[in-house]
């Protein structure tokens, strides 16, 4: 939803996942706060359907008996990260595409057709018909403050850094978009810091789903956390 200063600045407040025809609908706030089918519950869980757990004060995970996994990350702020098994291979909809190893056609709305912006595709998945279309916007936040600007270029720029603490990871993940999004992120957020640090974390999490582990690099950026 809506939050910060700007109207382009968003944030994940809650995840909910339903399963089995939504006879179990789970969600989880910001804050860490499970509830299941409208209970609150407490940690570790293990139901027939799935297992939640939160093996570090930073994540919750959420692993499902179809093979369907989300990792959730509560800190600096709220992200979620989702894997399914091979054999969701092209049955996805959806904001995250339909897993048919095709980029090109991820833009495909809830009609069938496919879009050409990411706006106008992001509008057909609307589930409350109340809220308002996405606007087109073509600023960049950063251009809108030199401060701003300095501060993203100076931190972001540690992902591109080729003799960096995240260059291992150089040869298996370009780094470039992951920059992209951190200074457009760390200029639009009215908590730079914050912003920032899940840019970075981002990057951290996709080298380390491939079986590269960055350490140290909260040494450098991120010492808070």
């Amino acid at each position: 939803m809506k939050c910060g200063l700007t109207d382009s600045e968003t944030c994940l407040k809650a995840v909910t996942l339903a399963l089995s025809g939504e006879s179990t609908v789970v969600k989880v706030d910001q804050s860490g706060n499970v509830d299941v089918n409208r209970i609150y519950s407490q940690l570790p869980l293990y139901t027939g359907d799935l297992s939640i757990f939160k093996p570090s004060s930073f994540y919750i995970v959420i692993q499902t008996n179809i093979g369907l996994r989300l990792e959730i990350q509560l800190v600096p702020i709220m992200q979620v990260y989702i894997t399914a098994k091979s054999t969701f291979q092209g049955q996805t909809c959806g904001l995250c595409g339909n897993f048919n190893n095709i980029q090109a056609d991820d833009f495909t709305t809830i009609g069938g057709l496919r879009e050409a912006t990411a706006v106008g595709f992001a509008n057909t998945w609307k589930t409350r018909a109340g809220c308002p279309d996405i606007k087109k916007r073509f600023e960049n936040p950063c251009s809108l403050s030199v401060e701003n600007e300095r501060y993203a270029k100076y931190w972001c720029s540690m992902l591109t850094d080729p003799a960096g603490v995240f260059s291992p990871c150089h040869s298996e993940i370009s780094p470039d978009i992951y920059k992209s999004n951190c200074m457009y992120d760390s200029c639009n957020c009215e908590k730079s810091e914050d912003c920032m640090c899940a840019a970075l974390s981002s990057y951290v999490h996709a080298c380390a789903a491939k079986g590269i582990q960055l350490n140290g690099w909260r040494n450098t950026a991120c010492s808070e956390y």
